[in-house]
């Protein structure tokens, strides 16, 4: 069995009482070629088009926000992965460098309502597994490759000069799956490693993060208020008990 099988997606449930959205749920299929398909494509088509004309506006935005709250701060895991690992069934392909281990893409940006309007220029996402050196040393190290293939071109001249100096580093807010702000300082640590430190210890045990169990959705985004380089991580918890290694190719999320 294997993560990467293009044979099954995610789909969503939702679950309708009193005209709100009691729950979300994040099912597992399996694709299945029918002659039926160009039927329910249409079909499907025709009801967009028609709730299209029912709704105004207003009610449309306001449907928009309902279901993004609902999914709010939460990333789904690929179920299916989750059970091939407990009964022994999965094994574990090496992803490449940045890709998530259950082979589902998160979104463009981080899903969380708290954080609407403030975030401006946004990297692609990238996983990282949390290490037990990272939450002893008080710093997140990033892959060398991720950052600069996929952070730096958010950064002005002034900003990488800052960093590539390998001293003081910048100071950045790193946002939760909540929404909450926790000040850290990014640098490039004696000009080998890229760090999150200063804090990072803090934003562990406020979130429960644990060393190989949880792996880590990054984005870096610039402050449309304040102009500052900004991060939001959310985690992600497998039962997986050892470090999972990674191939070096650079993989971008499509969008």
């Amino acid at each position: 069995m294997s993560s990467q099988d293009s044979s099954s997606k995610v789909v969503k449930q939702t679950d309708e009482v009193d005209g709100g959205l009691l729950d979300i749920k994040y099912l597992f299929i399996t694709n299945k070629e029918t002659t039926e398909q160009p039927e329910q494509s249409t079909m499907d088509e025709e009801i967009a088009e028609q709730l299209e004309h029912a709704m105004d506006e207003e009610t449309a935005e306001k449907l928009e926000d309902t279901t993004e709250d609902a999914l709010d701060g939460y990333l789904p895991v690929n179920s299916e992965f989750v059970e091939g690992i407990q009964d022994g069934s999965m094994n574990l392909d090496i992803p490449e460098l940045g890709k998530p281990i259950d082979g589902l893409n998160p979104p463009t940006r981080p899903p969380i309502s708290k954080l609407r309007g403030i975030i401006g220029d946004c990297s692609k996402p990238f996983e990282t597994q949390c290490a037990f050196l990272d939450l002893f040393w008080d710093g997140l190290s990033l892959p060398h490759k991720l950052v600069r293939e996929l952070m730096k071109p958010l950064m002005t001249d002034a900003e990488a000069s800052t960093l590539e100096k390998g001293k003081d580093g910048l100071h950045v807010t790193v946002y939760d799956s909540k929404g909450n702000g926790y000040p850290m300082v990014f640098k490039f640590w004696l000009s080998v490693i890229w760090v999150l430190t200063e804090g990072w210890t803090r934003f562990c045990n406020q979130n429960g993060f644990e060393g190989c169990k949880d792996f880590l959705t990054i984005w870096m985004f610039r402050h449309n208020q304040t102009q500052r380089l900004c991060f939001v991580i959310m985690g992600r918890r497998f039962p997986i008990y050892k470090v999972v290694k990674k191939k070096e190719t650079l993989v971008l999320h499509s969008e």
